[in-house]
């Protein structure tokens, strides 16, 4: 736990949650109507409540980001190797004033947690909010994959941002990938 503003900051794993309440997490995402450009997976069975509820149970590592006991964000974090993670997440919009801040606070927290140097995602291209928010965060896009993000819902791919996010008076790692 870490605070942010006088508020409490923590990320909890998911994997000890019951399906009510990972489907909740999912249907949250719904509710803002985000799911179809937010939740970019490449197998179209992990579409869906169920199909999240599946990717969790399968040992990804699914968190959720709470501020004073209530989600903000889930974090899907999908690799972590010796000085960089693959990071996606998906922030709830439903009236937080301090996304900015909280974004960066969740990124902090998320290199200490894990002990990289480096986090890194993707991004649909065609998502320029997402993109923007990132890039004030502090994040540079590096690069894009051509067809590298599979929308189920849409079944069609699209072309990925790689964004990344650098530990502050690091540089960027040799050897990061």
């Amino acid at each position: 736990m870490s605070n942010y503003n006088g508020k409490t900051i923590d990320i909890v794993r998911l994997r000890s949650y019951d399906d009510r309440t990972l489907g909740k997490c999912w249907r949250a995402i719904v509710k803002e109507g985000k799911a179809d450009r937010v939740c970019v997976i490449s197998d179209p069975r992990q579409w869906g409540e169920e199909g999240f509820i599946r990717q969790v149970r399968a040992g990804n590592d699914v968190r959720v980001v709470l501020i004073n006991d209530r989600p903000v964000a889930v974090l899907w974090i999908e690799s972590v190797r010796p000085r960089r993670a693959e990071v996606h997440w998906h922030l709830y919009s439903d009236g937080l004033r301090d996304m900015i801040e909280i974004g960066r606070a969740v990124v902090n927290k998320l290199f200490d947690s894990l002990g990289v140097d480096l986090l890194y995602g993707f991004t649909p291209t065609n998502n320029l909010p997402a993109i923007r928010y990132l890039v004030r965060l502090g994040a540079q896009q590096v690069g894009t994959l051509p067809g590298g993000s599979y929308i189920a819902k849409e079944n069609r791919s699209v072309d990925s941002a790689i964004m990344c996010f650098v530990r502050k008076n690091e540089g960027l790692p040799a050897n990061c990938f």
